[in-house]
């Protein structure tokens, strides 16, 4: 795979242009470099203690340079970083030791080929996050400082690569996100022309983007009142919400004709949504009729509660879980699932709450008095961490392991 292929192509290069200043932009000086052959970085990599590994590797580099000489297909040697060439070949290790010794530079963009690559856009495109820390942790000054992304001078943030939807399936999306931010990383700063990595994820519709921002930015990490505070919607969910409230409540003679199942059906998807202002809007509507429970379940077996733990929203609809059980919801509630020739499998709140890695719905059920050491209908080593990390529900895993600490010390009091 050629590794100009790398380079990143999203909508973020249309909006800066500005003067190419990184020195190692320049190929004139690039072509000055000392260049040495792969070869013998993948003739250290044979060592086969790891630690003997890393020290051979950085000590080829402060010998040698940062530049490795790669071959084009046309027989031309292009200069590659080296801790690109390790990142690529898999040892992200290797990379980061470079960084931590100071044996090498960091964010470092350069020419290759036909494009422009550096050391944190392939690490995020083959998602390197331990290396992304160690750039943050050790190259701190940088982690605002923009970074050419092609050779007609288009710069753009580091967090701003983050801002589109280029990476927001990844699994370590939001590791990569958050170490930026720990590291000082401000998506409110304007870029050259005057736009911000906070506008270019509204302009992108990247409502992931924006909750973990503004939850990182409100301290909901930091506090436990922030577990039990919603993420915030992005404009253009805010602006739908509204726009599904008003029509609600203009139309609201023909709502109230509904069947109740209906209602229920509409209103269990606003809190999936997290648009809480039509939800409640149509929980009055139901809860005026004789048919209607708030533990009543749809086709799907799904709850109100349930919805909560389902939620798009970051961390699940927290705010309308505990509005639903101080309205009587009961958060110890089972839902079943049946599967043909097996036994049926009951699950709790929790257990919902971990397909999406809603942690804040976990807190609160926790905090609810839901059991969050054994599994319902489980052996007594069946233990709910244990699915959370089958899961990877990474946040939900905090949660619990928190919890049981406390609990831990509690017993021993």
């Amino acid at each position: 795979m050629r590794i100009a292929a790398l380079l990143l192509t999203s909508i973020v290069s249309l909006f800066l242009t500005s003067t190419v200043s990184a020195e190692y932009m320049s190929k004139e000086r690039l072509a000055m470099e000392k260049l040495y052959s792969s070869a013998l970085i993948e003739k250290a990599l044979t060592e086969n203690d790891p630690a003997a590994r890393l020290i051979r590797v950085e000590q080829l580099v402060i010998e040698n340079g940062e530049w490795v000489g790669i071959s084009s297909p046309e027989g031309i040697l292009n200069p590659l970083h080296v801790t690109n060439y390790l990142l690529q070949r898999g040892h992200e290790d290797a990379a980061s030791r470079l960084i931590r010794s100071g044996a090498v530079e960091g964010w470092v963009s350069y020419p290759f080929q036909d494009g422009v690559v550096s050391d944190y856009s392939i690490a995020l495109k083959i998602g390197a996050v331990k290396y992304i820390e160690t750039l943050v942790d050790f190259k701190a000054s940088q982690v605002n400082r923009p970074i050419q992304i092609t050779q007609n001078g288009n710069e753009t943030l580091p967090i701003a690569f983050l801002a589109t939807n280029d990476y927001v399936d990844k699994s370590y999306y939001e590791a990569a996100l958050m170490a930026l931010l720990r590291g000082g990383a401000d998506a409110f700063i304007n870029m050259p022309n005057g736009v911000s990595p906070m506008l270019l994820a509204n302009t992108s519709n990247n409502a992931k983007f924006i909750q973990i921002v503004q939850s990182f930015r409100d301290k909901q990490f930091d506090t436990p009142e922030g577990f039990f505070k919603n993420s915030p919607l992005s404009s253009s969910q805010l602006l739908e919400m509204q726009a599904i409230a008003d029509l609600i409540t203009e139309e609201s003679r023909r709502y109230s004709k509904l069947p109740t199942s209906k209602v229920h059906d509409l209103w269990v998807k606003m809190i999936i949504k997290g648009y809480n202002t039509p939800a409640d809007i149509l929980y009055d509507i139901l809860r005026q009729r004789d048919d209607f429970d708030i533990d009543q379940r749809n086709d799907m077996q799904m709850t109100a509660l349930t919805a909560t733990a389902l939620s798009s929203i970051y961390g699940g609809n927290v705010e309308y879980a505990d509005r639903l059980i101080k309205r009587g919801a009961n958060p110890n509630q089972l839902i079943t699932f049946s599967e043909l020739g097996k036994e049926d499998v009951k699950l709790n709140i929790i257990q919902m709450s971990l397909q999406r890695d809603n942690y804040k719905i976990v807190a609160l059920m926790i905090r609810e008095g839901v059991d969050f050491v054994g599994i319902p209908g489980g052996d007594e080593d069946d233990l709910l961490l244990s699915q959370a990390i089958q899961q990877n529900a990474l946040k939900s895993v905090m949660v619990i392991r928190e919890s049981l600490k406390r609990l831990v010390e509690r017993a021993s009091e």
